[in-house]
């Protein structure tokens, strides 16, 4: 009397392979959904890191800006009120190197004859290149 698998083995078979297979694809559908919500939350979060990081390297770099535009109209000032004296802007530049600590230097680059059209008198000296035109630069070491 064997007639192989018998009615209910049948349908308890495929009642069980159905519950797998819906089981099966619920797990892939959550998964799926989680890895997408996971991945749109990193890169939410890395956006926010990078808009933060770069309002603060644009914070810095204009407090940078300003320093240099104080710089240039001190300079420009002092040049009128008391003539081209060298060492006078090189005393400005070292207080603003002093005075910020965030710069690691200061710097002015100036044309042949600009500054006070006595170059050649300070050939080799510190702050001058080797045409005597004044290029002072002041850093941290």
């Amino acid at each position: 009397m064997d007639k192989g698998i018998g009615l209910r083995t049948r349908l308890l078979l495929f009642v069980t392979g159905m519950v797998v297979l819906c089981f099966t694809v619920t797990l892939v559908v959550i998964v799926g959904r989680a890895y997408d919500a996971v991945q749109d939350q990193a890169m939410a979060r890395a956006r926010a890191e990078a808009s933060m990081a770069a309002r603060d390297v644009a914070r810095m770099l204009d407090s940078a800006m300003a320093v240099a535009q104080t710089l240039r109209l001190s300079i420009e000032g002092a040049r009128v009120a008391f003539g081209s004296e060298r060492p006078l802007v090189d005393a400005m530049q070292r207080r603003v190197l002093e005075e910020h600590s965030d710069l690691l230097g200061v710097y002015t680059g100036w044309e042949p004859q600009a500054f006070d059209a006595s170059d050649a008198a300070f050939v080799g000296t510190p702050g001058h290149d080797a045409s005597g035109r004044y290029v002072p630069y002041w850093n941290r070491a």
